[in-house]
C-alpha cells in the first residue's frame, strides 16, 4: 500500500497469470485468496506475533479488508 507508486502491476499479474497456468490453478477474484480456514487460522497468531515487529499494528479485520481492496485492484489492473 505505501510503495504502490513503484508497483509494476501489470509485470506482477502477468507472473502470477504464468504461475497459476504452471501449477495448474485458476483465481476469479480475491477471495480466492482469501480463504476463511486460513484467515482464522493467521488471526490467531496475528498480534501475538507481529505486535512487537510492527509499530502501530492494525487489527486484523482492517489488514484483511485492505489486502482484500488492494487484491481487487491488483486483480482488475
Amino acid at each position: 500500500k505505501e510503495k504502490s507508486h513503484a508497483f509494476d502491476h501489470r509485470l506482477a499479474l502477468d507472473v502470477l497469470q504464468r504461475k497459476c497456468r504452471h501449477k495448474g490453478l485458476s483465481f476469479s477474484g480475491p477471495d480466492d485468496f482469501l480463504v476463511p480456514g486460513k484467515l482464522a487460522e493467521a488471526g490467531v497468531y496475528w498480534e501475538r506475533d507481529l505486535q512487537d515487529q510492527v509499530p502501530h499494528l492494525p487489527e486484523f479485520r482492517e489488514a484483511v479488508e485492505d489486502l482484500r481492496r488492494l487484491l481487487r485492484e491488483f486483480l482488475e489492473g
